[in-house]
């Protein structure tokens, strides 16, 4: 999954980035289970902030989604636009990238834009890969991105750095993992999750949301070096309760 870069054919999977977040961190622990406080397309649940269309209709491809707004009291997901090129830029210069995600590296302002102008429309026209920025209002300034990677049924997320802590990426995950069920997308059932081995934020996010760890093997998509570190797996059904489990290793 392309979270914030572009393919980079000479290394196999350098952009491909599923599941594998950086930190949302500890922050105040919201409910298990599933948003309360939303509306998603098609009036599947009430709540005072609604999941929307956005009127754009890929015209290409038997697969092509209509972009949706997803929001809840807490955050709105919307899509990535033109003016969050700065902030991609510059959240995606954390070390913590270098180190845990396959983002390219270094990461320059022409991978955003790439990423914002072609990788995330071409995503919703195929209907292969669904991305969203995370915000906490709408037109607010770009927090981190979340994707859901359809032919694979895996999700992949990032927070910046001075957004971590307070949840916001805990209540985007439960966002995309309601959508996901509650629409039948694609047939969905179960969620994907993988992130590298010690990259216990982002385990500590997935197992909030209810992910059952399912353990540790080489990763599913190669490193920036052509490599498949040892990384952990989770998955989430759609008929799970939601509630955090104790096996995890973090």
């Amino acid at each position: 999954m392309i979270v914030c870069g572009r393919p980079m054919p000479v290394i196999p999977g350098i952009v491909r980035m599923p599941m594998v977040s950086t930190h949302d961190g500890a922050g105040p622990a919201a409910p298990a289970g599933r948003c309360t406080n939303i509306q998603r397309i098609h009036g599947l649940r009430a709540g005072p902030l609604a999941a929307e269309r956005l009127g754009f209709r890929a015209r290409t491809g038997a697969n092509a989604m209509d972009q949706v707004t997803l929001a809840s009291e807490r955050v709105v997901l919307d899509s990535p636009m033109p003016d969050d090129v700065d902030d991609i830029t510059r959240h995606c210069q954390d070390p913590l990238f270098e180190r845990y995600l396959t983002v390219p590296w270094p990461y320059r302002r022409a991978d955003a834009d790439y990423f914002v102008n072609e990788h995330v429309p071409a995503g919703w026209a195929t209907g292969r890969e669904l991305t969203w920025a995370i915000r906490t209002e709408r037109g607010g300034p770009l927090l981190g991105v979340i994707g859901l990677r359809v032919e694979t049924s895996d999700i992949g997320f990032w927070m910046g750095a001075e957004h971590r802590g307070l949840g916001h990426m805990s209540e985007a995950l439960r966002l995309v993992a309601d959508w996901t069920f509650d629409t039948g997308c694609a047939g969905i059932r179960e969620i994907g999750w993988e992130c590298l081995v010690g990259n216990t934020a982002s385990a500590s996010v997935a197992r909030r949301c209810g992910f059952r760890f399912t353990g540790e093997r080489p990763s599913r998509v190669a490193y920036r070096d052509g490599s498949h570190p040892p990384s952990w797996t989770g998955a989430l059904r759609d008929t799970d309760d939601r509630s955090p489990t104790s096996e995890w290793p973090a």
